[in-house]
């Protein structure tokens, strides 16, 4: 996503969603089926990625930044306060909003006197972890999220035009029996969504998604491909600067078949045309694809695939605003985090940081992983390890959920759940700066030191000046806090 990097998969230990882990063991070899240029569409752009690799130019000092102290944005108890979504714009003007039982909130966060205003009620009800925020660069707020009440289900939307003051109205963008939204949201106020749609009996699943232009939704629900078979598609959408992206998602070629990796062009409208197999793979299923795409239309696409003995890999392919280059291996693992998916960010240059959490041998703890492609370097650099001592997933119902975005001069900042010897589980930080492979701190550093709570559902979402939002849902009260990384 372009000036606006937000990210928002909830989940918990406590009465949340179950997670589904793939057991695995160690491939023990590789065949890499390296493929042309599937899918794309002839897009030009002005400003693409450079051929040098910056990792070795001179780069200039980032600005000192901390985190700010931790603050809580609702803590009445009255409620549940969950699921918080995150997004910021170019200007460092960002919204954190959530689900207070079958009511949604927002609280604006104003960037030029580093303060978040009143809390606002945006509508009621929603779907418990359906919600996604998105903040163009005027200001403008849009919300989704899915609703499964009788006779409203389906994708609903709600806009602030005036700072979260006042909300439009609550309409559908979609009817049905639709799940897992996901928002991109351009500077210009353009947005595509995307969700997993079902069939009444939950036997055949699709994938559909919608374009927001002047103010309102398209009356026409994009679906690319028929249904085939069931299971969550996990689509995804970004958009560039200009308004013009990219759908992701996982789904058979074939009834009962494997699952591939799939993507759909936008340029004003959708593509039919552009609707094609992104990972070159077919042996296994590929799995949980996610998407960045930077201002100039540069983009990354990571996913899992099931190799051998159902051992995971990471894979990625780039797109330099005209055509996607070669699959490339990131890296292999007994187990790595599929749900919350691997996430990536990448900045104006090209230059992209992937990252995700895995266990290294059985039985073993989730660990945080990440890997930085430099612009015009020939690959991908070898995976670095951001911690050695979490504690978290022992019993592979937890996660550790990295999230991580970027700055305009290519320095990355991360943060993921992380369990303490005390059982709790705190937000951790760690920052790459541009250039270098090295995380620090090492191991982390609490966003928010707390004895007594645990931190469940989080977001990060991050701005080209280097301004970051974090923000989590403390338990066992659930309530909803946040941290400004400037």
């Amino acid at each position: 996503m372009p000036m606006s990097m937000s990210t928002s998969i909830s989940g918990g230990a406590v009465p949340v969603a179950a997670q589904g882990w793939r057991l695995v063991a160690v491939s023990a070899a590789l065949v890499v089926a390296a493929a042309g240029c599937q899918g794309a569409t002839p897009c030009p752009r002005p400003g693409l990625p450079t051929t040098s690799d910056s990792s070795q130019q001179p780069q200039a000092a980032a600005p000192a930044r901390a985190w700010s102290p931790a603050q809580i944005l609702e803590d009445d108890h009255a409620g549940m306060d969950d699921h918080p979504s995150v997004a910021i714009n170019a200007a460092g003007n960002g919204v954190v909003a959530w689900q207070r039982d079958f009511e949604l909130w927002v609280r604006m966060y104003d960037g030029a006197s580093g303060t978040f205003g009143p809390a606002w009620l945006v509508t009621v009800p929603s779907r418990y972890d359906d919600l996604q925020v998105g903040i163009d660069g005027q200001g403008n707020v849009l919300l989704v999220w899915a609703r499964d009440d009788a006779g409203a289900e389906g994708i609903w939307w709600s806009r602030s035009t005036d700072g979260g003051v006042s909300w439009s109205v609550a309409a559908p963008v979609a009817l049905g029996k639709l799940r897992r939204t996901r928002l991109a949201v351009s500077p210009g106020g353009i947005a595509l969504a995307a969700w997993t749609s079902r069939s009444a009996d939950d036997v055949i699943a699709n994938v559909g998604s919608c374009d927001f232009r002047d103010g309102r939704w398209s009356p026409a629900v994009n679906v690319p491909l028929p249904g085939m078979g069931f299971g969550d598609r996990n689509p995804r959408v970004a958009l560039d600067d200009d308004g013009r992206g990219f759908l992701i998602w996982e789904q058979p070629a074939e009834l009962n078949g494997k699952t591939r990796i799939w993507t759909e062009r936008y340029d004003g409208g959708w593509l039919p045309e552009s609707v094609a197999i992104l990972d070159t793979y077919g042996v296994d299923d590929s799995y949980t694809p996610t998407i960045a795409l930077n201002e100039k239309g540069g983009g990354t696409a990571i996913w899992l695939e099931v190799w051998t003995h159902g051992a995971p890999q990471l894979w990625a392919r780039r797109f330099d605003g005209r055509a996607w280059s070669q699959t490339e291996r990131l890296t292999g693992a007994p187990l790595i985090e599929w749900d919350p998916p691997p996430r990536e960010a990448i900045d104006p240059a090209g230059g992209s940081v992937a990252i995700w959490s895995e266990v290294t041998s059985l039985p073993e703890n989730y660990q945080v992983h990440a890997a930085r492609f430099s612009a015009g370097a020939a690959g991908w650099q070898a995976p670095a390890s951001l911690e050695t001592n979490n504690l978290i997933g022992e019993d592979l119902t937890q996660y550790a959920e990295p999230l991580v975005g970027m700055d305009v001069e290519g320095n990355a900042i991360a943060t993921w759940r992380k369990q303490q010897p005390s059982a709790q589980i705190q937000v951790f930080s760690a920052q790459l700066a541009a250039g270098s492979n090295a995380w620090i701190p090492p191991d982390g550093a609490p966003v928010h030191a707390d004895a007594v709570h645990s931190a469940f559902a989080t977001d990060l979402a991050v701005a080209r000046d280097g301004t970051a939002i974090s923000a989590w849902s403390y338990g066992p009260e659930y309530d909803i806090w946040a941290c400004v990384y400037r």
